[in-house]
């Protein structure tokens, strides 16, 4: 660069600069239900809750307690299902938004600026923790027996991409990420609605590779 602010790590990767703004916490808080599937598990919806957000750029994480898991209806809302489900009865979440979308700070510190004065870091902001993440195939999601294997990163975790899989088996599909440890998950295919004795049938499978994040609340 000719003019600015920037630092680099020992692997020389820039991890602060004048020009891209990090990701910072915004808010936190805990989903609560929106009544069960026909199989027992918890219905959630992300949409109207005002803390979430609606801005396109903002990173949320997800979590629940290690055991449980977290299913994304990915093709949008389904009232069978909701946008997620889960075996936990509550899902607490973290919200990340770029620097430069929140107030500039005040006060003793460290800050970086743009050439449009918006703070692209500081000394004070809890950035985005991301540990890990990925590209899932969608070559191996053709199976409900499908699972990704395990990937270490922290509590928290986001997904992207991909769609429902409906009347396969006779049921609702989704993706499931599970909690298989403090700081360990599995992406697998998830039955969260029986569809037996109603007649569909078909076999629609995931139409596009999913993005994960794994990060900490």
């Amino acid at each position: 660069m000719a003019y600015g602010f920037e630092v680099t790590n020992g692997d020389d990767q820039i991890v602060i600069n004048d020009t891209q703004a990090l990701y910072v916490k915004k808010s936190t808080g805990t989903l609560s239900n929106s009544g069960t599937t026909n199989m027992g598990y918890y219905k959630f919806y992300s949409s109207g809750n005002a803390s979430l957000g609606s801005s396109s750029e903002d990173i949320i994480l997800w979590t629940c307690p290690v055991g449980k898991f977290i299913s994304f209806n990915l093709g949008g809302t389904d009232t069978n299902v909701g946008e997620m489900c889960s075996d936990s009865s509550s899902i607490s979440y973290v919200r990340y938004t770029p620097r430069t979308s929140v107030s500039n700070p005040t006060g003793f510190g460290v800050a970086v600026y743009n050439e449009s004065g918006q703070c692209t870091w500081d000394s004070d902001s809890i950035v985005t923790p991301i540990s890990n993440g990925g590209r899932l195939e969608s070559s191996s999601m053709t199976s409900k027996t499908w699972n990704s294997g395990t990937y270490t990163g922290s509590n928290a975790v986001a997904l992207s991409g991909g769609n429902l899989i409906a009347d396969f088996d006779q049921g609702y599909w989704t993706v499931a990420a599970k909690r298989l440890t403090s700081t360990t998950w599995r992406f697998e295919n998830e039955k969260v609605y029986d569809l037996t004795g109603t007649g569909i049938s078909g076999g629609t499978t995931f139409e596009s590779d999913l993005s994960f994040m794994l990060g900490s609340n």
